[in-house]
Protein backbone atom coordinates (compact mmCIF):
# COMPACT_ATOMS: atom_id res chain seq x y z
CA UNK A 1 0.00 0.00 0.00
CA UNK A 2 1.33 3.32 -0.90
CA UNK A 3 1.86 6.34 1.19
CA UNK A 4 2.21 10.07 1.25
CA UNK A 5 5.74 11.46 1.77
CA UNK A 6 5.01 13.09 4.93
CA UNK A 7 3.90 9.57 6.50
CA UNK A 8 7.45 9.38 7.80
CA UNK A 9 7.11 12.34 9.97
CA UNK A 10 3.90 11.37 11.03
CA UNK A 11 5.11 8.18 12.64
CA UNK A 12 7.76 10.07 14.62
CA UNK A 13 5.17 12.43 15.82
CA UNK A 14 1.93 10.06 15.89
CA UNK A 15 2.41 7.75 19.25
CA UNK A 16 3.46 10.91 21.11
CA UNK A 17 -0.11 12.31 19.78
CA UNK A 18 -2.08 8.96 20.82
CA UNK A 19 -0.72 8.81 24.28
CA UNK A 20 -1.37 11.90 25.47
CA UNK A 21 -4.78 12.52 23.55
CA UNK A 22 -6.89 9.67 26.22
CA UNK A 23 -9.18 10.58 28.74
CA UNK A 24 -8.16 11.17 32.10
CA UNK A 25 -9.29 7.22 33.61
CA UNK A 26 -6.71 5.63 30.61
CA UNK A 27 -3.87 8.37 31.80
CA UNK A 28 -1.08 7.64 34.43
CA UNK A 29 -3.12 8.54 38.23
CA UNK A 30 -1.20 11.47 40.09
CA UNK A 31 -0.48 11.04 43.45
CA UNK A 32 -1.32 6.90 42.74
CA UNK A 33 0.72 4.77 45.29
CA UNK A 34 0.85 2.12 43.03
CA UNK A 35 3.75 2.29 39.89
CA UNK A 36 4.03 0.45 37.04
CA UNK A 37 6.42 0.16 34.23
CA UNK A 38 6.11 -1.58 30.89
CA UNK A 39 8.40 -2.41 27.91
CA UNK A 40 7.88 -4.16 24.65
CA UNK A 41 10.10 -7.12 23.56
CA UNK A 42 12.70 -6.01 21.10
CA UNK A 43 13.08 -8.77 18.65
CA UNK A 44 10.91 -7.33 15.54
CA UNK A 45 12.47 -3.40 16.90
CA UNK A 46 13.23 -1.29 13.86
CA UNK A 47 12.96 2.42 15.42
CA UNK A 48 11.31 3.72 19.20
CA UNK A 49 7.75 2.51 18.75
CA UNK A 50 8.69 0.94 15.40
CA UNK A 51 8.11 -3.11 14.75
CA UNK A 52 8.09 -4.97 11.69
CA UNK A 53 5.73 -7.22 11.13
CA UNK A 54 3.70 -9.41 13.14
CA UNK A 55 4.71 -6.66 15.85
CA UNK A 56 5.79 -7.53 19.70
CA UNK A 57 5.19 -10.79 20.70
CA UNK A 58 5.37 -9.95 24.67
CA UNK A 59 4.60 -7.27 26.97
CA UNK A 60 6.69 -7.40 30.52
CA UNK A 61 4.75 -5.24 33.22
CA UNK A 62 6.60 -4.68 36.49
CA UNK A 63 4.61 -3.12 39.33
CA UNK A 64 5.58 -0.99 42.39
CA UNK A 65 3.51 -2.62 45.16
CA UNK A 66 3.36 -6.50 45.65
CA UNK A 67 0.24 -8.67 44.65
CA UNK A 68 -0.77 -6.37 42.21
CA UNK A 69 -3.30 -7.13 39.76
CA UNK A 70 -2.41 -6.71 36.20
CA UNK A 71 -4.10 -6.02 32.80
CA UNK A 72 -3.98 -5.19 29.28
CA UNK A 73 -6.27 -3.37 27.54
CA UNK A 74 -5.29 -3.45 23.88
CA UNK A 75 -6.64 -1.20 21.17
CA UNK A 76 -5.86 -1.91 17.41
CA UNK A 77 -5.48 0.96 15.33
CA UNK A 78 -9.36 1.77 14.40
CA UNK A 79 -8.42 3.49 11.04
CA UNK A 80 -7.71 0.43 9.71
CA UNK A 81 -10.67 -1.23 10.95
CA UNK A 82 -13.35 -0.75 13.67
CA UNK A 83 -12.01 -4.00 15.69
CA UNK A 84 -12.73 -4.32 19.43
CA UNK A 85 -10.17 -3.64 22.18
CA UNK A 86 -9.22 -6.79 23.80
CA UNK A 87 -8.46 -7.79 27.36
CA UNK A 88 -5.31 -9.29 28.23
CA UNK A 89 -4.29 -11.25 31.15
CA UNK A 90 -1.10 -12.26 31.99
CA UNK A 91 0.38 -15.26 30.59
CA UNK A 92 2.84 -15.55 33.44
CA UNK A 93 2.89 -13.51 36.96
CA UNK A 94 5.51 -12.96 39.46
CA UNK A 95 4.57 -11.13 43.29
CA UNK A 96 5.02 -7.75 41.35
CA UNK A 97 5.43 -8.72 37.39
CA UNK A 98 3.94 -10.04 34.89
CA UNK A 99 3.90 -11.10 30.81
CA UNK A 100 1.47 -10.41 28.62
CA UNK A 101 1.39 -12.25 25.31
CA UNK A 102 0.19 -9.51 22.31
CA UNK A 103 -1.30 -10.79 19.12
CA UNK A 104 -0.36 -9.69 15.77
CA UNK A 105 -1.54 -6.36 14.79
CA UNK A 106 -0.93 -4.00 11.75
CA UNK A 107 -0.93 -0.07 12.08
CA UNK A 108 -0.76 1.94 15.10
CA UNK A 109 -1.67 -0.32 18.41
CA UNK A 110 -2.49 1.25 21.74
CA UNK A 111 -1.65 -0.57 25.00
CA UNK A 112 -3.44 0.52 28.61
CA UNK A 113 -1.80 -1.44 31.23
CA UNK A 114 -3.60 -0.83 34.99
CA UNK A 115 -2.36 -2.08 37.67
CA UNK A 116 -4.91 -2.87 40.53
CA UNK A 117 -4.78 -3.61 44.49
CA UNK A 118 -7.34 -6.47 43.57
CA UNK A 119 -8.81 -8.19 40.56
CA UNK A 120 -11.15 -6.16 38.48
CA UNK A 121 -14.24 -7.13 36.55
CA UNK A 122 -14.45 -5.19 33.22
CA UNK A 123 -17.34 -4.47 31.26
CA UNK A 124 -17.37 -4.75 27.64
CA UNK A 125 -14.28 -3.01 26.15
CA UNK A 126 -16.17 -1.17 23.02
CA UNK A 127 -14.04 -0.35 20.10
CA UNK A 128 -12.82 3.12 20.78
CA UNK A 129 -10.82 5.23 23.43
CA UNK A 130 -13.76 7.02 25.02
CA UNK A 131 -15.92 3.51 25.60
CA UNK A 132 -12.02 2.18 26.61
CA UNK A 133 -11.74 4.61 29.33
CA UNK A 134 -15.45 4.46 30.30
CA UNK A 135 -15.05 0.62 30.83
CA UNK A 136 -12.26 0.65 33.11
CA UNK A 137 -13.98 3.50 35.09
CA UNK A 138 -16.82 1.42 35.98
CA UNK A 139 -14.36 -1.49 36.27
CA UNK A 140 -12.44 0.90 39.02
CA UNK A 141 -15.48 2.66 40.37
CA UNK A 142 -15.39 1.11 44.18
CA UNK A 143 -11.51 1.47 44.74
CA UNK A 144 -10.15 4.00 46.84
CA UNK A 145 -8.38 7.44 45.05
CA UNK A 146 -4.93 6.59 44.50
CA UNK A 147 -4.72 2.69 44.48
CA UNK A 148 -4.59 2.00 41.38
CA UNK A 149 -2.80 3.26 37.80
CA UNK A 150 -2.21 3.12 34.38
CA UNK A 151 0.47 3.20 32.13
CA UNK A 152 1.07 3.52 28.22
CA UNK A 153 2.61 1.66 25.33
CA UNK A 154 1.82 2.59 21.81
CA UNK A 155 3.54 1.00 18.43
CA UNK A 156 3.30 0.45 15.07
CA UNK A 157 3.36 -2.23 13.02
CA UNK A 158 4.33 -2.41 9.61
CA UNK A 159 6.67 -3.35 6.45
CA UNK A 160 9.70 -1.78 5.74
CA UNK A 161 12.17 -2.29 3.16
CA UNK A 162 15.99 -0.77 2.42
CA UNK A 163 17.01 2.20 0.17
CA UNK A 164 20.27 2.07 -0.83
CA UNK A 165 21.67 6.18 -2.02
CA UNK A 166 24.43 6.75 -4.78
CA UNK A 167 24.86 10.30 -5.78
CA UNK A 168 28.08 11.58 -8.42
CA UNK A 169 29.46 13.20 -7.13
CA UNK A 170 29.25 11.95 -3.69
CA UNK A 171 29.30 13.36 -0.40
CA UNK A 172 25.70 14.71 -0.58
CA UNK A 173 23.71 15.01 2.25
CA UNK A 174 20.61 12.88 2.05
CA UNK A 175 17.38 13.89 3.66
CA UNK A 176 13.96 11.54 4.14
CA UNK A 177 11.14 12.80 4.61
CA UNK A 178 12.36 15.85 5.44
CA UNK A 179 14.90 14.17 8.42
CA UNK A 180 18.33 14.46 7.22
CA UNK A 181 20.09 10.79 7.26
CA UNK A 182 23.70 10.65 6.19
CA UNK A 183 25.79 11.29 3.27
CA UNK A 184 26.08 9.23 0.58
CA UNK A 185 26.59 6.50 -0.43
CA UNK A 186 24.25 5.92 1.94
CA UNK A 187 22.55 2.53 3.27
CA UNK A 188 19.26 2.78 4.61
CA UNK A 189 17.33 -0.32 6.75
CA UNK A 190 13.84 -0.15 8.18
CA UNK A 191 12.78 2.25 5.68
CA UNK A 192 8.38 2.30 5.94
CA UNK A 193 7.41 0.51 2.79
CA UNK A 194 5.45 2.97 0.40
CA UNK A 195 6.60 6.57 -1.09
CA UNK A 196 9.05 8.88 0.54
CA UNK A 197 9.81 11.93 -0.19
CA UNK A 198 13.68 12.02 -1.15
CA UNK A 199 16.21 15.11 -1.12
CA UNK A 200 19.97 15.07 -2.32
CA UNK A 201 21.69 18.32 -1.43
CA UNK A 202 25.40 19.21 -1.88
CA UNK A 203 27.69 22.55 -1.75
CA UNK A 204 27.54 24.12 -5.34
CA UNK A 205 25.28 21.56 -6.83
CA UNK A 206 21.65 21.81 -7.39
CA UNK A 207 19.39 19.94 -4.93
CA UNK A 208 17.20 17.32 -6.03
CA UNK A 209 13.97 15.87 -4.92
CA UNK A 210 12.05 12.28 -5.80
CA UNK A 211 9.46 10.55 -4.52
CA UNK A 212 11.14 7.06 -4.37
CA UNK A 213 8.67 3.99 -3.87
CA UNK A 214 9.88 1.44 -0.82
CA UNK A 215 9.35 -2.16 -1.51
CA UNK A 216 8.54 -4.46 1.71
CA UNK A 217 11.80 -6.35 1.96
CA UNK A 218 13.63 -5.67 -0.76
CA UNK A 219 16.28 -2.83 -1.74
CA UNK A 220 16.02 -0.09 -3.65
CA UNK A 221 18.75 2.02 -4.84
CA UNK A 222 19.01 5.25 -6.12
CA UNK A 223 21.55 6.61 -8.47
CA UNK A 224 21.60 10.37 -8.79
CA UNK A 225 23.54 12.82 -10.73
CA UNK A 226 24.01 16.25 -9.48
CA UNK A 227 23.64 19.12 -11.27
CA UNK A 228 26.43 21.69 -10.94
CA UNK A 229 25.22 24.97 -9.51
CA UNK A 230 27.29 28.14 -9.88
CA UNK A 231 27.45 30.49 -7.23
CA UNK A 232 25.30 33.76 -7.63
CA UNK A 233 24.74 36.76 -5.24
CA UNK A 234 23.08 39.75 -5.87
CA UNK A 235 23.82 43.64 -6.52
CA UNK A 236 21.53 46.64 -6.25
CA UNK A 237 22.46 50.41 -6.99
CA UNK A 238 20.32 53.34 -6.38
CA UNK A 239 21.35 56.40 -7.27
CA UNK A 240 19.91 60.47 -5.63
CA UNK A 241 20.50 61.70 -9.49
CA UNK A 242 19.75 60.18 -12.75
CA UNK A 243 22.90 57.88 -12.97
CA UNK A 244 23.94 55.39 -15.85
CA UNK A 245 25.48 51.81 -13.98
CA UNK A 246 28.18 49.69 -15.04
CA UNK A 247 29.60 46.68 -13.33
CA UNK A 248 32.75 44.80 -14.94
CA UNK A 249 34.20 41.77 -13.61
CA UNK A 250 37.36 40.49 -13.07
CA UNK A 251 39.34 38.74 -16.08
CA UNK A 252 38.72 35.49 -14.31
CA UNK A 253 34.56 36.47 -15.14
CA UNK A 254 35.74 37.20 -18.88
CA UNK A 255 35.05 40.66 -18.31
CA UNK A 256 31.71 39.93 -17.88
CA UNK A 257 29.77 43.46 -17.81
CA UNK A 258 26.25 44.74 -16.68
CA UNK A 259 25.07 48.08 -17.75
CA UNK A 260 22.02 50.10 -17.13
CA UNK A 261 20.47 53.09 -15.75
CA UNK A 262 20.06 53.58 -11.85
CA UNK A 263 18.53 52.22 -10.03
CA UNK A 264 19.66 48.93 -11.20
CA UNK A 265 19.42 45.21 -9.97
CA UNK A 266 21.35 42.03 -11.06
CA UNK A 267 22.36 38.29 -10.24
CA UNK A 268 25.80 37.63 -10.70
CA UNK A 269 28.17 35.36 -10.25
CA UNK A 270 30.64 35.19 -7.49
CA UNK A 271 33.95 37.02 -8.05
CA UNK A 272 35.08 40.53 -8.02
CA UNK A 273 33.81 43.44 -9.72
CA UNK A 274 34.63 47.14 -10.47
CA UNK A 275 31.26 49.57 -10.33
CA UNK A 276 31.27 52.92 -12.25
CA UNK A 277 28.22 55.18 -11.71
CA UNK A 278 28.16 58.05 -13.90
CA UNK A 279 25.61 60.95 -12.95
CA UNK A 280 23.61 62.16 -16.35
CA UNK A 281 23.32 65.94 -17.14
CA UNK A 282 25.48 66.73 -14.29
CA UNK A 283 28.83 68.10 -13.98
CA UNK A 284 29.77 65.46 -10.89
CA UNK A 285 32.38 63.10 -11.58
CA UNK A 286 31.73 59.29 -11.90
CA UNK A 287 32.10 57.51 -8.82
CA UNK A 288 34.08 53.52 -8.48
CA UNK A 289 33.84 51.23 -6.08
CA UNK A 290 35.44 48.01 -5.78
CA UNK A 291 32.95 45.22 -4.76
CA UNK A 292 33.39 41.33 -4.22
CA UNK A 293 30.37 39.19 -4.58
CA UNK A 294 29.85 35.96 -2.73
CA UNK A 295 27.54 32.73 -3.27
CA UNK A 296 23.67 33.84 -1.76
CA UNK A 297 25.10 37.55 -0.68
CA UNK A 298 23.28 40.35 -1.66
CA UNK A 299 24.85 43.95 -1.90
CA UNK A 300 22.98 47.30 -1.72
CA UNK A 301 24.81 50.29 -2.88
CA UNK A 302 23.55 53.52 -2.43
CA UNK A 303 25.16 56.92 -4.37
CA UNK A 304 24.69 60.37 -3.44
CA UNK A 305 26.55 63.79 -4.56
CA UNK A 306 28.97 64.61 -2.07
CA UNK A 307 30.87 68.16 -3.41
CA UNK A 308 32.37 67.86 -7.01
CA UNK A 309 31.71 64.29 -7.11
CA UNK A 310 29.03 61.17 -6.52
CA UNK A 311 30.09 58.76 -3.73
CA UNK A 312 28.71 55.31 -3.65
CA UNK A 313 28.48 53.66 -0.59
CA UNK A 314 27.87 49.84 0.44
CA UNK A 315 25.03 49.36 2.85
Amino acid sequence: MKRRPLLIAALLTLPALLSACVPAPLRTQPGSALTLSARLDDALKVADGEYRRPGPAQLQVDAGLPGSSLYALLLPDQRLAAAPAQLLTPRASGEQSATFDLPPEVGFTQVFVVGSPRPLTFPALGSSVGQLSEALRVATADLPAGSWNVTTQVYRVGDYGQLKVLSSPPDANVYLGGTYRGRTPLDLSAVPAGDVALRIERQNYAPLTRTVTVLPDQTVEVKVALRPQPAVGHLTVQSSLPAQVQVRGSRELDNREVRGPAPLSADLPAGDYALTVTPLGSALKAAWLGLSVTRNQTINVSCAPEGEQLVCRTQ
